[in-house]
């Protein structure tokens, strides 16, 4: 888990990726998925997916708890 800073960036693994600015304050959870990427959730609300290759967050292919085929 990991608390959105002001500016709207989270740190993850000595670096910062950007989220979202609304999301200030509030934590989000990461969970690995395969070895690039990262689910970021705001409870239950799949946000997208980090890709630790570009260290960016990347939209969600489908809603909420369907898992990806292609990612």
């Amino acid at each position: 888990m990991r608390s959105v800073r002001h500016n709207g960036e989270i740190k993850f693994k000595g670096g910062l990726v950007y989220i979202s600015e609304l999301l200030a304050k509030h934590p989000v959870g990461l969970r690995q998925i395969d070895e690039h990427y990262y689910e970021v959730r705001l409870s239950f609300h799949l946000l997208g997916y980090l890709n630790t290759v570009t260290q960016q967050l990347e939209k969600p292919k489908l809603w909420h708890g369907a898992k990806p085929k292609d990612v």
